[in-house]
């Protein structure tokens, strides 16, 4: 079972104030990528990409952030486990 799994329910709830900007975050995100991955320059990439970061804070992406490593956190206590440096080595 994966740590990062939250099987024990629904993470953040649906109808939560949080729950409504996840669901904008991830409306927005999908109707974004194209835009993003098709730019025509890195100049338009940059810029694009940029309004994608300034729109996600403008959504509580950091509250949602936080809520979910809050959940990480909690669910590592209950199991006695943590993820630790998946990165370490690759570089």
């Amino acid at each position: 079972e994966s740590l990062l799994s939250f099987r024990n329910g629904t993470v953040i709830e649906p109808s939560s104030d949080l729950g409504i900007k996840l669901s904008q975050v991830d409306n927005y995100l999908e109707s974004q990528k194209a835009k993003i991955v098709t730019a025509a320059s890195d100049d338009a990439f940059e810029t694009e990409y940029q309004n994608m970061l300034d729109q996600l804070e403008k959504y509580s992406i950091a509250d949602i952030d936080a809520e979910y490593d809050k959940v990480y956190k909690e669910y590592c206590e209950k199991k006695s486990d943590k993820i630790e440096d998946v990165n370490a080595g690759l570089y």
